[in-house]
This record gives C-alpha cells, sequence and structure tokens, in this order.
C-alpha cells in the first residue's frame, strides 16, 4: 500500500515477529502492464538443521504417514511423494504430491490433518485433536509447464485453522500472520525444492544449462484468491520472492 501510495519511493523497511526487519523493494522490470506494482522481499528459507531434519523425517513418514494422508485426501498413497517436518514457530510440515493429483481441487479440511506424526520414536499416530502443525504446505511440481531454469510448483498453504486466504473478513492479526506465513512457505518451499533430494526430481529441461541452485521457482498458489510468486535462491540462504501488489484496504494510524 506504501508502495503504491508513493510511486517515488522505491523501497520500505518495516520491523516483523519472525524476521525482524524486512525490505520490501519496488521490481524493476516486472513481467505485467507498466500499471501494475510488483515488489521484491528477502526471506530466509530453511536453515541446514532444518533442512536436514526434513531430509530425515521424510523417509519415515512417508512409511507411517502416507497411508493417513493418502486417506484424508482420497488420493492414493504412490501420490504422496514426500512428507517432511520441520519447525517454524511450532512443528510444521511439507506434503510433497505427484503433478497428476488436482491441488486445487482437493477437498481439504484442515482438522483432519490433525497431529498424525509421532510424538516420538515408536509411539502411536495421535489422529483425533485439534489441528497440530503450525503450517502445513501441501505442494506440487508441474514439469509440463516448467521451462529452462524455471520450475512451475503449486501449492496450498494452511496455518492454524485457515487455508490463505479461507476467511472473508480477516482480522489484521490474522491477516498479517496469512501474509507472513505463506511468504515464508514459499521460501521454505525454494529451500526444499533445491537443496534437498528432492531436487533429484527436477525434470531435466529445468535444469539444462543451468545448477539447481539458479533454478527459480515460478510458484502458483491455488487457493481460492490464488496467487502467483517468483522465487530466487540467493547467497546465505536467502529468497527473493516477487509478486505483484494489491491493495487490500484502507485505514488510520490512530495512536501509536
Amino acid at each position: 500500500m506504501v508502495l503504491s501510495r508513493y510511486p517515488n519511493l522505491s523501497e520500505i523497511k518495516f520491523e516483523t515477529r519472525f524476521w525482524g526487519e524486512l525490505t520490501a523493494k519496488r521490481r524493476q522490470g516486472g513481467q505485467h502492464d507498466e500499471n501494475s506494482l510488483e515488489v521484491t522481499i528477502s526471506l530466509s528459507t530453511l536453515s541446514k538443521p532444518s533442512l536436514e531434519t526434513l531430509v530425515q523425517t521424510s523417509a519415515r513418514h512417508l512409511e507411517e504417514v502416507a497411508p493417513l494422508i493418502s486417506d484424508i485426501l482420497k488420493i492414493s498413497k504412490e501420490q504422496v511423494l514426500g512428507v517432511g517436518e520441520f519447525k517454524f514457530v511450532d512443528k510444521s510440515l511439507i506434503i510433497d504430491l505427484a503433478s497428476e493429483v488436482d491441488l486445487g481441487a482437493l477437498k481439504i479440511e484442515p482438522r483432519p490433518l490433525v497431529r498424525f506424526l509421532p510424538l516420538a520414536e515408536g509411539q502411536e499416530l495421535i489422529r483425533q485433536t485439534a489441528f497440530s502443525p503450525d503450517m502445513t504446505i501441501i505442494t506440487q511440481m508441474q514439469p509440463d509447464a516448467s521451462s529452462s531454469g524455471k520450475l512451475r510448483t503449486n501449492s496450498r498453504v494452511f496455518c492454524i485453522d485457515m487455508e490463505d486466504p479461507v476467511v472473508s473478513h480477516p482480522s489484521s492479526s490474522q491477516v498479517h500472520r496469512l501474509m507472513i506465513e505463506t511468504g515464508s512457505a514459499h521460501a521454505f518451499l525454494t529451500g526444499y525444492y533445491l537443496l534437498t533430494p528432492a531436487s533429484e526430481r527436477l525434470p531435466a529441461h529445468v535444469t539444462d544449462g543451468c545448477e539447481v541452485k539458479d533454478v527459480a521457482l515460478d510458484a502458483r498458489q491455488l487457493s481460492e484468491r490464488g496467487g502467483k510468486l517468483y522465487c530466487e535462491l540467493k547467497e546465505g540462504g536467502m529468497v527473493d520472492i516477487s509478486g505483484t501488489a494489491a491493495d487490500w484496504g484502507t485505514g488510520t494510524l490512530t495512536s501509536w
């Protein structure tokens, strides 16, 4: 909103709960028409220990959890390619589905995606408690829509009891949380696809002429509102996330 109100402003800095100071920059040479506002923000992908945990838990969860997920989502267990665990604010998940699954059409109720993670090695899965993962990211590659240096991905992001933007009249705290977590989700997905064994499944035509780390995610979020993001892995584990900005409301700051 600030960048749209002040066209001569090139960047703004703001404090966030999870990431400290962030900078949003007006993007030059955007992919849309000259009247659209494109913005780039840098977020950290998962840390090396978190990526290692994601990889280590994936093999175990594939065996233990994939049948539950396939039952919940009404797909075959062979279509569940990965189930990795990481820590965001609390325990969180990345669920990787095969490209033939119609992710946008899946009827997903967050509450059945309950505590299907083991509390510890050897403990039984808990299936009937309140929604557990702080964030659940369901994702897939789309090889046919990808091109050299660009990997098309689809995703749906759930946090607490919400899928962005399932609430029609979210509170300001919900809007802030959804913005941070769905942006963070795509920073995490960039690390997942490019820095873990998931990169071994990248189509050959995507990595033709470039290194895996230089592949950009051409990401689509398949929530009701939808969204498109362009994600590029940078030095130090940072991810530049670019997209078209839209004003969603106006207001007046009455106190500070």
